[in-house]
């Protein structure tokens, strides 16, 4: 079992200090710009992709100081000075959460490989074993997901869950009714709008 909990979390708006612009730096602020995370980066140049994304960042093109410290919600240290990265990870806030790029060991931070195909994310991680086989893993959960027609029956669902939500039946009845219409007597029913009303009308 791994001593890393799983978790999804929202950084819109989120702050964020990015120590070092290079490779590792780019490859992991581009996620976190795309989710709408407030990124800082503090280096006295910045890697190409980080160049062309340089609209949604700020960008403090300096070398730092000793003994700096950030206040930012995430800091991430993507530096390839091991003193300057210990340094960092010393002088971080009590609380802050921080990526430490050199001592995965040391990190609050992991980056999974991500599937996210409509409603469904799924992070993938070999925690370490074997990094690289987490590219064979997606697409063998990809391929998987598609072959049981998960991403069609939740196309189907997620209206039919919004009706039952917003119906007046109880709290326990509405459960009843959302795990009974996973089933396929629902999913293949010619008519899944006149089984859904037959259901509701039972349960009331």
């Amino acid at each position: 079992m791994s001593e890393k909990l799983p978790l999804f979390v929202q950084v819109q708006n989120r702050t964020v200090h990015c120590i070092g612009g290079g490779t590792v730096a780019a490859r992991r602020l581009k996620l976190l710009l795309e989710y709408g995370a407030e990124v800082t980066v503090v280096s006295p140049d910045l890697h190409e992709d980080l160049l062309k994304q340089r609209a949604h960042f700020t960008w403090e093109k300096r070398a730092l100081t000793q003994g700096e410290s950030f206040s930012s919600q995430l800091l991430f240290i993507c530096t390839n000075n091991q003193t300057l990265n210990d340094e960092l990870l010393a002088n971080s806030w009590q609380g802050q959460w921080v990526y430490a790029a050199h001592d995965a060991a040391r990190s609050d931070i992991h980056f999974p490989t991500v599937i996210d195909e409509g409603p469904v994310t799924l992070g993938v991680s070999t925690n370490g074993v074997y990094p690289a086989y987490t590219k064979k893993l997606k697409e063998l959960l990809k391929d998987a997901l598609t072959d049981a027609n998960v991403f069609k029956e939740l196309e189907i669902l997620a209206p039919i869950r919004q009706q039952i939500v917003q119906s007046d039946l109880t709290g326990k009845q509405k459960q009843i009714l959302l795990h009974r219409c996973m089933g396929d007597e629902f999913l293949l029913a010619p008519d899944r709008d006149l089984l859904l009303k037959q259901w509701m009308d039972e349960l009331n």
